[in-house]
């Protein structure tokens, strides 16, 4: 039942998204009418790579590719700059897809429950994310390259591995929504005093037995843990 809700809301979420275009289920379909296609949902369809029909729908912006098999992207759709939004939830995923680094125009990229362990520093080139979900991962560091993302609002790191947090964290200038549950965090650098513009950070499940006094600067926040 809890299952079905979930599955249900994400969908809900995927087709409120505010970007115009046809929002499809079927791949099938989607290809009778290939140029009203902004949004193609395929979950669940033991797909061992993505269909190159994709290539067809001209308009797509948005890709949910969540709870298949898919490991590696194809040249053809890491040069799609159309592509804003991409889903690889629940992908049997290893290691990071390092061609993702190259679709430069992505706004959101959706990686969580995966077994990805290392963020290559080349992440950095995504300066135009705003949301990025790694949750429930074994993620045990992340690269000085975050600093990069200016654009960062909310950044979804539960249930992973990490240990600390790297100064550079505290340039995600824009962060408003950080979930941190989950981890082995013993401390957080006081750069995170920095982020004037964070309204929640959540950090159940750590190890923190007190925050750095920096953050006492902050006007609005609120915290779990």
């Amino acid at each position: 039942m809890l299952a079905t809700v979930v599955i249900v809301l994400i969908i809900w979420a995927f087709m409120l998204m505010p970007e115009s275009g046809g929002f499809y289920t079927s791949l099938e379909e989607a290809l009778q009418h290939p140029r009203a296609v902004g949004r193609l949902y395929l979950r669940d369809k033991q797909l061992s790579e993505v269909p190159p029909e994709i290539q067809q729908l001209k308009n797509l912006w948005g890709l949910y590719l969540t709870g298949n098999h898919i490991s590696h992207l194809p040249e053809w759709l890491v040069t799609n700059r159309r592509i804003v939004s991409l889903w690889l939830c629940n992908d049997e995923i290893i290691e990071f897809p390092l061609e993702i680094t190259r679709m430069e125009n992505l706004g959101r990229l959706e990686l969580g429950g995966n077994s990805i362990a290392t963020i290559p520093p080349a992440i950095g080139r995504l300066r135009r994310l705003d949301i990025l979900n790694l949750d429930y991962n074994q993620i045990t560091n992340l690269p000085i390259e975050i600093r990069n993302f200016r654009s960062m609002e909310y950044l979804y790191l539960h249930n992973n591995r990490l240990r600390e947090l790297p100064p550079e964290f505290g340039e995600l200038e824009r962060l408003t929504y950080c979930v941190l549950d989950g981890n082995s965090l013993s401390a957080l650098p006081p750069e995170v005093g920095k982020l004037k513009h964070l309204e929640r950070l959540s950090l159940i499940g750590n190890q923190l037995s007190r925050l750095p006094h920096e953050m006492e600067k902050l006007e609005s926040w609120n915290i779990s843990g």
